[in-house]
């Protein structure tokens, strides 16, 4: 079946995985495994069908992440993968697939923020990122598609935008409440620097020198008046 150009097996009970075998049939421009019960990783062997135009493969149960091969398919214009439980972040190798009108990831488990290479999708009409777990702020990337005024939806997220004037809120029409601000980062508390410590001035009056206590001067001592010794009086002899 290598010369197969399409292949379309959509709403069916198909269980099981994708086999990668189907990275060999390389003719092919369409793949359409639509609404299945198929489950497993998507095979990255499908970066190999570089002559795709429209890749389907929503309303199933396929897990795990994107492959990036996928941003191998230059040709693509239609690529769908909603309704699933693909987790892990969006691909930026997607911002490759510049034929792409319509790409839907809606409804799945992806996280991390929104690639800011989807700005490079100029020629998307669609844009389904709703209901994952997306978060960040919208890139302003994606303002610069003005093509995108037709329909965007990234509800269903914890994304938001910078500005109110931002371009991106403008065109933004999902009908689901409005992608809010994202809140403005917290400034930092200044630590406030110590006064410095005062030296105190001298003072300009002199402090004064006590006097010493005036030294009491002793009195005199007062030299005694020396007493006369008495004259001895002449003997008198009795006879």
């Amino acid at each position: 079946l290598t010369k197969l150009t399409r292949l379309e097996l959509y709403s069916n009970r198909l269980t099981g995985s994708i086999p990668a075998e189907l990275g060999n049939l390389t003719k092919l421009t369409r793949l359409d495994l639509v609404s299945n019960q198929l489950s497993g990783a998507i095979p990255t062997t499908l970066g190999k069908l570089t002559n795709l135009r429209t890749l389907r493969l929503d309303n199933n149960q396929l897990s795990g992440a994107i492959p990036t091969t996928l941003g191998k398919l230059t040709k693509l214009k239609v690529l769908v993968l909603n309704n699933n439980r693909l987790s892990g972040a969006i691909p930026p190798e997607l911002g490759k697939l510049t034929s792409l009108t319509l790409l839907s990831l809606s409804n799945n488990r992806l996280s991390g923020a929104i690639p800011p290479e989807l700005g490079k999708l100029t020629n998307l009409g669609r844009l389904n990122l709703d209901r994952n777990r997306l978060t960040g702020a919208i890139p302003p990337e994606l303002a610069s598609l003005g093509k995108l005024s037709v329909f965007v939806d990234v509800s269903g997220n914890d994304v938001c935008v910078e500005s109110e004037q931002d371009a991106f809120r403008s065109w933004l029409h999902s009908g689901r409440p409005a992608i809010q601000l994202c809140p403005a980062p917290a400034t930092p508390t200044p630590t406030p620097t110590p006064a410095p410590t005062a030296t105190p001035s001298p003072s300009a009056t002199p402090t004064a020198t006590p006097t010493p206590a005036a030294t009491p001067t002793a009195a005199p001592t007062a030299t005694p008046t020396p007493v006369p010794t008495p004259t001895p009086g002449p003997v008198v002899q009795t006879g």
